[in-house]
């Protein structure tokens, strides 16, 4: 009775207050205890009105604070059975591979669902049903919501670990995503019919679709990931009878929880002084879950090895030549420390290993991003017995971006019809040997982005660094030349070019002082085109520059420049940044002006590829690799030395793909096959692809993408039907040719400059610096061919066989080499 008369005045005096469904209303009115007694009802509704209209706009202006949160939430005219109906009850049924610790949750683009945050994410529940497809085991999870019946929805599956509060180590609840379905587009709740229909306790999703490409690794939102690798002979027993038998040697590594910080200290530090929890390393993992709930350790072995695997119980067997590396996440990263057991395999047994000894690394011995720790091992009657070298990495969260579920446009790489060209430093660089190969334009400029971008580029490469004052910047080289002339003899002319690391100068320093590329002449004519004052011209533009400046419509594969251990033991770079803050800081400019732009980021450093990796979700990562070379010395890490390695390395990490050396591709171009079978797209950079034919031998061969210096306006603007493939996912490269057959002019004179001007043909005319440097430090990220002696002989040496002629075609009149191919297949090749 009370609800029908509030009706009928409300619908007398123009009020909404009619579509409130009569549950609110009559509690409230309970709330307000207005109706005590029913002979106030008269008196007393006015004031009800009053209340209840006040009421009815503030819950009017929540929803429209709601409704402009989310860009797709469409708000309709509805009526009083909508209301009714405000919230549909929802149910999420998907089966997933998951082991104990994970979780399935569901994050999509409303409230509920969390607006694609992780740690708002809608949680489901394991059925503890199990359902066997294809001889591999399902886990039922479910778990019903309400959702808004006005809402597009759409949502995505991801699996994830779950750490909840411990009053100890742990303060709130956190999600951490282990992998995560990336499809382009995600699931979709179309309308009220097809929720309902969904709802079947018999109809259930599976998890990526049935299609792992379609999952994604996890990216780091507050833990970090820690990595340690062995490789390079890294155990040594002083026990000789120990060392002879290091083959049957296996490692295990274990985290183990440190006591408990003090409330009042506050510091979490990586130096904060730890010890190691009592009994913890019998408690073991067992400990670990208790308290932090996803104290999982996974293994890889390069070779071998194209994913993580859980670390069996007595760990890793060591072997010879190869590289090991054991990850685990952990949140208070200060809190835990690690145990490395030691185990010695019998040759014909089936007994358990002997336990020979172990060592303790703890977080103050890891100061910085990644580092090498020397520890003893300690035999279990607590006696020194060897020493380990560990190489470490710990992968922050970057604090500056923040990365959601909802997957924005992004380039297929993998599945374009048509092969990439990539301008090579933009239209290409400016310091080569032959003077015919290099730009007209000074590389990595903002000038020289443009004109590749003009002459019809798909994306242009580029090489970034920090500045002292951690600017990014657009260069090539570690060090920079500065000219310095004699203090005590003033009027001497001769002038000393020094160099000086590029870390070392501000960005404000960089661009005031005149700074010489390490191969660019102290004196130069003034109308030369290194010498162009413009400021498109002006080398070392930072990375925002680039971004604002260049057509959007041009995507970048931006190289981190990051110093590489060599073979000899020698850095390309001595004491560079933190590799955390190195990378982080890129990202952060790059999230902050990237817009909509296509990007891959590529590096030659295989960490900082991982961290590229984990620590965002949005753009793709390439692992830049020169693998089997004569032109280049050898880098340390393992994961440097193939074509083959670097296929590992990008598996297990879920990189998009290699960016491989053109030399090992032409040497073999089988390991092309190699590549596309582990489902990775290939990039292609090198010297050699400013040949035509050999560019074009590639794209038929199924590369994505092909970097080179010499772009072709009117190629580019050319159909590239021919060089399509049929199928470019999946194909078997045939090997067509070796580098001996690919044979092109003799070089062009070096006094035959394009480059000059014509009023500055004189004795004063610009010539390369071409003299043979030191061998040392110079690999493919830092330099060139330049070091190469000119052969003024008639017969063709093996780099003059390389270089193309000014237009990029073979030349007709060289003579063919022996071969161990006849004429005929020449030909047939052709």
């Amino acid at each position: 009775m009370l609800y029908n008369a509030i009706i009928y005045r409300c619908k007398n005096t123009n009020s909404a207050l009619h579509l409130i469904p009569q549950d609110k209303l009559l509690n409230l009115i309970d709330m307000d205890k207005i109706f005590k007694k029913y002979k106030f009802i008269c008196a007393s509704i006015n004031q009800i009105l009053e209340n209840m209209q006040q009421w009815f706009e503030q819950d009017q202006t929540n929803i429209k604070q709601v409704q402009s949160s989310d860009t797709k939430f469409h708000t309709v005219p509805r009526s009083s059975k909508e209301m009714d109906k405000l919230l549909i009850l929802k149910t999420f049924t998907v089966e997933a591979e998951t082991i104990t610790g994970q979780h399935i949750c569901v994050s999509g683009n409303c409230p509920t669902l969390g607006n694609w945050e992780v740690n708002k994410a809608f949680v489901l529940n394991n059925t503890n049903v199990i359902r066997i497809r294809k001889n591999r085991k399902y886990c039922v999870w479910t778990g019903s919501i309400h959702l808004p019946p006005d809402q597009e929805i759409f949502f995505r599956y991801f699996m994830a670990y779950i750490v909840e509060p411990d009053d100890e180590f742990v303060k709130q609840r956190h999600i951490f995503v282990h992998s995560w379905e990336s499809q382009q587009e995600p699931r979709r709740v179309q309308d009220e019919t097809q929720i309902s229909s969904s709802d079947s306790a018999f109809q259930s999703d599976m998890y990526g679709m049935n299609d792992k490409k379609l999952i994604s690794k996890g990216f780091l939102t507050t833990e970090c990931a820690i990595q340690f690798k062995l490789f390079d002979t890294p155990i040594t027993f002083w026990n000789t009878k120990l060392q002879s038998k290091m083959n049957l040697v296996s490692v295990k590594m274990t985290p183990v929880p440190l006591s408990k910080l003090s409330a009042d200290s506050g510091d979490t530090s990586p130096n904060t002084s730890s010890f190691i929890h009592e009994d913890s390393s019998s408690q073991g993992t067992d400990y670990i879950e208790k308290h932090f709930g996803w104290p999982y350790v996974e293994c890889v072995d390069i070779p071998g090895g194209h994913s993580f695997k859980h670390q069996n119980q007595f760990g890793t067997t060591l072997q010879e030549n190869t590289f090991h590396l054991f990850q685990t996440k952990m949140y208070n990263f200060s809190c835990v420390g690690y145990l490395f057991d030691f185990y010695l395999h019998k040759e014909s047994s089936e007994e358990p290993p002997f336990h020979i000894g172990f060592t303790h690394i703890l977080p103050n011995n890891m100061k910085y991003s990644n580092g090498i720790i020397i520890s003893p091992i300690t035999s279990v009657r607590h006696k020194p017995i060897g020493e380990i070298k560990i190489d470490y990495l710990i992968i922050k969260p970057t604090k500056d971006i923040k990365c959601t579920l909802e997957q924005l446009r992004l380039t297929d790489w993998k599945s374009n019809d048509f092969p990439l060209d990539i301008g090579h430093r933009g239209s290409g660089s400016s310091f080569k040997k032959i003077l015919s190969d290099c730009s007209h334009i000074r590389e990595n400029t903002i000038a020289s982005l443009k004109e590749a971008a003009d002459k019809g580029a798909d994306l242009v490469e580029f090489d970034v660094q920090l500045t002292k004052d951690l600017v990014p910047i657009i260069n090539h080289d570690f060090v920079v030349s500065m000219a310095t002339k004699s203090k005590t003899n003033i009027l001497a002319e001769e002038v000393e070019m020094v160099q000086i690391p590029l870390k070392d100068f501000t960005f404000e320093q960089l661009q005031k002082l005149k700074i010489y590329h390490v191969k660019e002449p102290y004196t130069l004519p003034e109308t030369h085109f290194l010498n162009d004052v413009r400021n498109d011209y002006q080398p070392f533009p930072n990375l925002e520059k680039a971004f604002t400046d260049v057509d959007t419509s041009v995507g970048f594969n931006i190289e981190l420049k990051w110093t590489m251990k060599l073979q000899d033991g020698t850095y390309e770079l001595e004491n560079p940044f933190d590799m955390n803050l190195f990378v982080d800081t890129i990202l952060k400019t790059t999230f902050e002006f990237a817009g909509s732009r296509s990007i891959v980021f590529s590096c030659f450093h295989p960490d900082v590829c991982t961290m590229l990796k984990m620590k965002q979700n949005r753009y793709p990562v390439l692992f830049l690799t020169q693998g089997v070379t004569t032109r280049y010395p050898s880098y340390a890490d393992p994961r440097c030395h193939s074509i083959q390695n670097a296929v590992y390395h990008a598996t297990c990490h879920d990189l998009l793909g290699v960016n491989v050396h053109s030399e090992d591709l032409l040497r073999d171009p089988l390991q092309i096959d190699i590549v596309k079978q582990a489902g990775l797209a290939l990039f292609c950079w090198g010297d050699d692809n400013n040949c035509k034919d050999v560019a074009n031998k590639f794209k038929k061969l199924g590369v994505n993408a092909v970097i080179y210096d010499k772009l072709d306006k009117i190629e580019l603007l050319k159909k590239k039907t021919s060089c399509s493939t049929k199928n470019p996912d999946v194909f078997i490269a045939n090997n067509y040719c070796d580098q001996n057959e690919i044979l092109l002019s003799n070089q062009q004179s070096l006094n035959d400059d394009p480059h000059l001007r014509e009023e500055d043909k004189d004795s004063n005319r610009y010539f390369m610096d071409v003299g043979k440097a030191s061998f040392q430090n110079q690999c493919s990220s830092t330099e060139t061919l330049w070091n190469e002696k000119i052969n003024d002989s008639k017969s063709p040496t093996r780099k003059q066989r390389y270089d193309c002629i000014d237009d990029g075609t073979l030349d007709p009149d060289v003579k063919p080499t022996k071969s161990k191919k006849s004429k005929a297949d020449i030909l047939k090749m052709n």
